[in-house]
């Protein structure tokens, strides 16, 4: 069996629905919890008493200060199994159970999933006592990798929740000040690029100067990541409702 590993802010519609669509193919679920909005962490923690759920509180400002690798290894830390499968919230086990069960063999240390649309070979399943996740953002999986050759599972997106539309968007803002901030250090501190693709890096050095431009417009937005203070964050959400 497998330990699901996935980061959250909320989304808890989205989040039921991937635990649910990997019944049989997962044992273990640790939930990293972002949240801003404290009805959604209070959302979020009814699911520890499921036996096998874990829900680990993580600070608002994790990903902007520490990237997506940090979040991801010190998720797989908390899951009782070695093997471990990160899926984003919302994201679903679009293939057979027993099917992808039959293909899990101790021969390899990793395994990619596929999507329908998208040719790219997400390299989702791994042995975290063997390999970790690199690079801040768009990160990738480094180690001894004895991979499969093919894909594990499909899987498919299914809608973020849409039920409070002013959530939707203090989430958009959020991910803006994350990534931007993210892709301004692949430029200003380029050791902490690791084994993130040549073309995103391109891509942040393209857009180093609007990134910028971009976060400083963000105004106390911005200054309550810099500073890692949620009053702040929630004193700039009040004022935009």
């Amino acid at each position: 069996m497998l330990s699901l590993i996935t980061p959250t802010q909320g989304n808890i519609s989205a989040l039921k629905r991937t635990i649910d669509s990997l019944k049989g193919l997962i044992d273990d679920v640790v939930i990293g919890d972002l949240s801003v909005f404290q009805e959604d962490s209070d959302a979020i923690r009814k699911f520890e008493y499921v036996e096998t759920i874990k829900v680990v509180p993580m600070p608002f400002d994790f990903l902007f200060k520490n990237g997506f690798s940090a979040a991801l290894n010190l998720l797989a830390s908390f899951a009782k199994n070695d093997m471990i499968l990160y899926l984003n919230v919302g994201e679903i086990l679009a293939s057979d159970v027993n099917e992808t069960m039959n293909k899990v063999s101790p021969s390899y240390n990793c395994y990619f999933i596929d999507h329908a649309t998208d040719p790219h070979h997400w390299y989702r399943v791994y042995n975290r006592k063997e390999i970790a996740w690199s690079g801040i953002i768009h990160e990738e999986i480094y180690g001894n990798l004895k991979p499969c050759s093919v894909p594990l599972f499909r899987f498919e997106d299914t809608p973020k929740d849409s039920e409070d539309p002013f959530k939707e968007w203090v989430y958009l803002q959020i991910k803006e000040v994350v990534y931007w901030n993210l892709y301004i250090k692949l430029v200003d501190q380029p050791y902490l690029a690791q084994g993130t693709n040549p073309g995103w890096i391109q891509f942040s050095m393209d857009g180093f100067t609007s990134f910028v431009d971009r976060l400083h417009d963000k105004g106390k937005l911005y200054d309550a990541f810099l500073l890692g203070d949620k009053d702040l964050l929630m004193k700039y959400i009040n004022e935009k409702k």
